[in-house]
């Protein structure tokens, strides 16, 4: 397993060695636990939806910004 065999060259190279020897099972079972891709995507989708608002409240404030400054309507 990639994991366990990461793990492995680390403790050789004496990274981290005392947490992952004391913490093994804990940090395997992270590694291993369900991904949630749905959730996933839903929280990278809000986030893009949100960005994109603040971008468009932006633009249009400055918009408007420029029509008054040059008396367009």
């Amino acid at each position: 397993m990639v994991s366990d065999n990461t793990m492995d060259e680390c403790i050789q190279k004496e990274v981290l060695t005392e947490i992952l020897k004391r913490e093994r099972m804990t940090i395997m079972s992270f590694i291993l636990s369900e991904f949630d891709e749905k959730a996933y995507a839903e929280v990278i989708r809000e986030d893009g939806y949100e960005d994109d608002l603040e971008k468009s409240t932006k633009d249009k404030a400055f918009l408007e910004s420029l029509y008054q400054e040059f008396d367009l309507t």
